[in-house]
């Protein structure tokens, strides 16, 4: 694994791709930074995608300042500037703010979420050896990126090194405020990405519980890393999709592996500048067409008044 982003505050979690620091004298509270660190199938590669931490980072503000239409709390305590409120006064490197939050320390769920419009990933291809790891009874004959007939469906995941499928009724019995949050944010995403002329294809989400035991949204939410999305116009059954997410270097490092050992790639430089448009040309056409990101980290990001 990379160095942490940052010497100067004390490391609290090292992630595929954000660390987490300690901020001191502020227990409650963590800083999360998004780095350029890319990971795909649970290997994080030796190239880094310049800019990428920034538009994860961006995404995840947009959705809760801008497209703020769900009821479940999520914990970012603050963004842009304003997270040198809650800082130890130290030298930072200068592209912080636009890539970092401060967040509620919050008791994480052990569970990741994830729900499905559409037959792709990881799902497609447990269904193409005929195995049902989340007892979906998924009916026969479906394409891969088929909808599925009664949509969204939940496949539930171990948050581990392995991701380990697991019984989607289970996790509904054991977890049902937090499964019918997550479904509210994905059926909000969906509906917005839509009257952006996307398709939300899946969505991942991790969710947690504060000091009063009150759920909040976590980690990351409908970003190009944990969700994947595809222009309205470009959803054919059968038939592959131009990506505009991490996709791009899933469907690449499976070309490249082939059938041999999932090791740390450095990918071509044709394939970074393809994974950097497509993220940058998400956020922009999930603000409506109104904002590029860096028209956003100029309007939301810096300067900012104290909430």
């Amino acid at each position: 694994m990379a160095p942490p982003y940052l010497s100067n505050l004390p490391l609290f979690h090292q992630g595929k791709v954000r660390d987490t620091f300690v901020i001191p004298e502020r227990p409650e509270l963590l800083l999360v930074v998004s780095t350029n660190r890319l990971s795909t199938h649970n290997v994080v590669h030796e190239s880094l995608i310049p800019g990428k931490g920034c538009v994860l980072n961006a995404l995840s503000i947009l959705w809760t300042t801008v497209l703020d239409f769900w009821d479940t709390p999520h914990h970012i305590h603050a963004h842009g500037e304003n997270i040198y409120n809650h800082l130890p006064e130290q030298t930072y490197s200068k592209d912080l703010h636009l890539r970092a939050v401060v967040v509620k320390k919050l008791s994480m769920e052990p569970t990741e979420l994830i729900w499905r419009d559409y037959l792709t990933g990881s799902l497609w291809k447990a269904y193409q050896d005929g195995n049902d790891p989340y007892g979906l009874n998924l009916p026969r004959g479906l394409k891969f990126m088929s909808p599925f007939p009664n949509s969204p469906v939940f496949t539930p995941t171990e948050k581990s090194v392995t991701d380990d499928p697991l019984n989607h009724e289970k996790i509904r019995e054991a977890f049902p405020e937090e499964v019918a949050a997550t479904k509210q944010l994905f059926l909000a995403g969906r509906d917005h990405a839509l009257g952006c002329g996307l398709r939300l294809i899946d969505a991942k989400f991790e969710v947690g519980r504060d000091k009063n035991g009150i759920l909040h949204i976590a980690d990351e939410w409908l970003t190009s890393d944990s969700s994947r999305y595809v222009r309205v116009t470009e959803v054919v059954e059968g038939q592959n999709a131009p990506w505009f997410d991490k996709q791009i270097f899933r469907d690449k490092a499976e070309k490249i592996w082939g059938s041999g050992q999932k090791v740390p790639l450095v990918f071509p430089p044709d394939i970074i500048n393809k994974g950097i448009r497509a993220h940058e040309e998400l956020f922009w056409l999930l603000t409506g067409r109104q904002m590029s990101l860096q028209e956003f980290q100029k309007k939301h990001l810096v300067n900012q008044k104290i909430h």
